[in-house]
């Protein structure tokens, strides 16, 4: 086993310096002596090339072997904690009212109907609208993902999430005021068959006043009365975390 793994590996390097062969200086040919030093010359100029191509990785500007093959990173954890509700429950997280609602979806790759339970946010303005919130969409995929790593609602699931602060400044006459939004998210795509059923659902929290601001204050770095206010908000972690729990997949 031991020499397979060696035999495997010298594969991969000798390829590896296949394709840097271009930039070392001396080239041997079949019973040519080799001098010690255009020997130890062109293992500088691969240990310098390796160094090079190194550098760009840290840099971004050549390919990243820690981007989990080109899946999203979180910026929170999640697991899926399954919540039974009903179809037009009221779910209240955060002070917001949510829906559970049902949207209808085909399988493509088989025509079979299936059907989604998520909640939806209830508008503040309208009692008997919705929010686009909360939003599902279906697409055909013909080939295995690589990112399907976890199983949320007795699916293969490819979850990420979000976590973000939005600063604005307004000014009214001559006085204002300095705010900021923290909105978090957990969009899933679930591979069904050869479908892929996308659901994101978002909270935030309303606006919360920094500091006030004058006319011609251009600089906000004085405006912040409370730099605990910019912490990480859990509280809308945790609720983003229990809405995502109430999504559930059937097929009709």
């Amino acid at each position: 086993m031991k020499k397979l793994i060696l035999t495997t590996l010298s594969v991969v390097c000798l390829s590896s310096i296949s394709a840097m062969a271009t930039d070392i200086p001396y080239v041997f040919t079949p019973h040519t002596p080799a001098k010690a030093s255009e020997v130890n010359a062109n293992f500088q100029a691969l240990l310098d090339k390796i160094d090079t191509l190194e550098q760009n990785a840290g840099n971004g500007s050549g390919s990243s072997g820690n981007i989990d093959e080109g899946c999203s990173f979180d910026s929170f954890e999640y697991t899926y904690h399954h919540i039974s509700s009903n179809i037009g429950d009221t779910v209240t997280i955060n002070g917001k009212e949510y829906i559970i609602s049902a949207i209808p979806f085909v399988e493509y790759g088989t025509g079979e109907r299936y059907y989604i339970k998520y909640p939806v946010l209830r508008s503040m303005m309208y009692a008997d609208m919705f929010s686009t919130t909360g939003v599902v969409s279906t697409s055909y995929v013909t080939s295995d993902a690589k990112c399907y790593k976890d199983t949320i609602a007795g699916y293969p699931a490819w979850k990420y999430t979000t976590y973000s602060t939005t600063y604005s400044a307004s000014l009214n006459g001559d006085s204002g005021s300095f705010t900021a939004t923290v909105s978090a998210m957990i969009n899933v795509t679930f591979k069904i068959n050869k479908t892929a059923l996308n659901v994101y659902i978002v909270d935030y929290t309303q606006p919360k006043q920094l500091g006030e601001i004058s006319a011609n204050d251009y600089d906000m770095r004085d405006n912040v009365n409370n730099w605990s206010d910019l912490d990480l908000n859990s509280t809308v972690i945790d609720g983003i975390k229990t809405l995502m729990n109430y999504v559930e997949i059937y097929k009709m």
